[in-house]
């Protein structure tokens, strides 16, 4: 939530292709993903074995800093490793936005564009939220079920409150969508992706070739 308290082919193949892109975070956990052109992604098993490809419309990635604060967290920096896949699974595979993670564990920001957040076991009743500066979060949020969940609370809720840092606002009208509040929904609208890119393309890290292509999943 947004908190004013103080302290984001062809014919029958084209259908299915969208099927896939919409469905792979829950279908291939712990995929690679890197693109091959600047339409298509492909997700493959990280030690080889059968990959799938996507439709993906963004001919660039851009990737945004991301510096998360555990000193606060109850929760071991082990448990976050799928957390940050996950919120890089939602936002790169339906936005083209990667987050480059940094856990630390002091209160140190960011000196650069990109996003500050802190976990910590308890925020008052909240699961989350983005104060027009920093992201506070829950270590573990209470989320109502969707029908196509994302499979972490936190990873969810972290990839909603980095949705009001990209600029997109709540959106109650279908508890898949990823600005509904305190849902599993993960899901973003095209008008969210538009808004969301025009935002992340001003804070970008400048990119070499090679990350052109790729966002780092675990």
């Amino acid at each position: 939530m947004v908190n004013q308290m103080p302290d984001r082919f062809r014919g029958s193949s084209v259908v299915g292709m969208i099927i896939v892109m919409v469905l792979w975070p829950a279908m291939f956990p712990g995929r690679v993903v890197s693109f091959q052109d600047s339409s298509i992604a492909r997700i493959s098993k990280p030690q080889g074995g059968v990959s799938v490809a996507v439709l993906f419309p963004f001919q660039e990635v851009y990737r945004i800093p991301l510096r998360v604060h555990l000193a606060g967290s109850s929760r071991s920096l082990h448990d976050f490793i799928p957390i940050y896949n996950e919120i890089n699974r939602i936002w790169f595979s339906q936005a083209g936005i990667c987050f480059d993670v940094e856990s630390v564990m002091d209160d140190v920001d960011l000196d650069s564009d990109g996003f500050d957040m802190w976990f910590t076991p308890d925020l008052g009743g909240f699961n989350g939220y983005f104060d027009g500066e920093y992201i506070q979060m829950k270590d573990v949020p209470v989320l109502a079920p969707a029908e196509n969940p994302s499979s972490d609370p936190a990873a969810r809720t972290a990839a909603h409150e980095l949705g009001h840092a990209l600029g997109l606002g709540h959106r109650q009208d279908s508890v898949e969508n990823l600005m509904r509040s305190k849902t599993f929904g993960w899901r973003l609208y095209p008008e969210e992706i538009e808004i969301a890119r025009q935002n992340a393309a001003e804070i970008t890290l400048p990119q070499s070739a090679d990350d052109q292509d790729s966002c780092p999943i675990q």
